[in-house]
C-alpha cells in the first residue's frame, strides 16, 4: 500500500498530529501517531484505524478544539481531507 494518495494521507495525518499536540489533545495525538506509523510501514490497518475514528457519538469528527476558531477550521480541513483520502485508498485497495 504505497503511492501518492498514501504519501499525501501520511502528510495530512502528521499535520493533524502536530495541531492536536499543540492543543494537548494526547488521546488523539496517540491515535493519529499509531495511524501514521502503520501507514509509513505500508500497513493497511492504518486506514482501518483512521476510519474507525470517524462516526458515532464522541468520534473524531465530533471533536472540537477548545481554542481559536481558526484552529478548529484548520482541523476540520485536515480531518475532511484525511477521511477523503482514506476512503479513496480503501476503495482502491478493496476494489
Amino acid at each position: 500500500m504505497t503511492g501518492q494518495k498514501t504519501a499525501e494521507l501520511i502528510k495530512v495525518v502528521d499535520e493533524m498530529t502536530v495541531l492536536l499536540k499543540q492543543h494537548s489533545e494526547e488521546n488523539w495525538v496517540s491515535w493519529m501517531g499509531q495511524v501514521s506509523a502503520r501507514l509509513k510501514n505500508s500497513d493497511y490497518s492504518g486506514i482501518e484505524k483512521l476510519l474507525g475514528a470517524y462516526g458515532g457519538m464522541g468520534s473524531f469528527n465530533d471533536f472540537v478544539l477548545i481554542a481559536k476558531p481558526s484552529a478548529n477550521e484548520q482541523l476540520n480541513v485536515l480531518r475532511h481531507k484525511a477521511w477523503q483520502l482514506a476512503t479513496d485508498i480503501k476503495r482502491d485497495y478493496t476494489g
